[in-house]
């Protein structure tokens, strides 16, 4: 059994929620997926919650205002800083 982290851009019911909601909880079956949410929406309850945990974490969507960050914003998670250092929550 692996432990998978997957991320997704949003939390509503949308398409690609609904697939991505399909392939967490596909890939459940045999391993423990962890998910990163933006905010706590419609999503977190179409999810299995069992075999992993569901974090929510801003920092994962590129706003226009924040283009001129871009570049620091990769660097930051490429190298995993982004993630390690913003704030996450549990549900």
């Amino acid at each position: 059994m692996q432990r998978i982290l997957c991320v997704h851009q949003g939390a509503e019911l949308y398409g690609s929620d609904r697939s991505f909601a399909s392939a967490v909880n596909g890939l459940k079956k045999t391993n423990k997926v962890d998910v990163v949410l933006p905010f706590n929406g419609e999503l977190v309850e179409y999810l299995d919650k069992n075999n992993g945990q569901i974090w929510f974490n801003s920092n994962g969507i590129l706003r226009k205002k924040d283009v001129k960050k871009t570049l620091n914003f990769l660097f930051n998670t490429v190298e995993g800083r982004e993630i390690l250092f913003a704030p996450l929550q549990k549900v």
